[in-house]
C-alpha cells in the first residue's frame, strides 16, 4: 500500500478487533498509518548476521505476522 485509500482498503478486509502491523521506524509508512490512528505499543529489532545489507530500502513494507514465543 502505498496511499491512505490503498491503506483503508486492506483495513476493511481485516477482521473487526485489533489490527498489529510492523513498520520500520521514520518510513514513509509509519507516517501515512500514524495519520489514520495508528499508533506504538511495542517495539521489535531487526537483526542480521554479518555486513550489513546494501542499498536503498523498499518504500514501503511490513512483516505480515510477528513469531512471539
Amino acid at each position: 500500500a502505498q496511499t491512505e485509500a490503498e491503506v483503508r482498503t486492506l483495513l476493511s478486509c481485516a477482521p473487526r478487533g485489533p489490527v498489529f502491523i510492523d513498520v520500520p521506524e521514520g518510513s514513509a509508512l509509519e507516517t501515512l498509518v500514524r495519520t489514520i490512528g495508528f499508533e506504538p505499543v511495542f517495539q521489535t529489532a531487526r537483526m542480521h548476521c554479518g555486513p550489513a545489507p546494501q542499498g536503498t530500502a523498499p518504500a514501503y513494507y511490513a512483516v505480515a505476522t510477528l513469531e512471539l514465543g
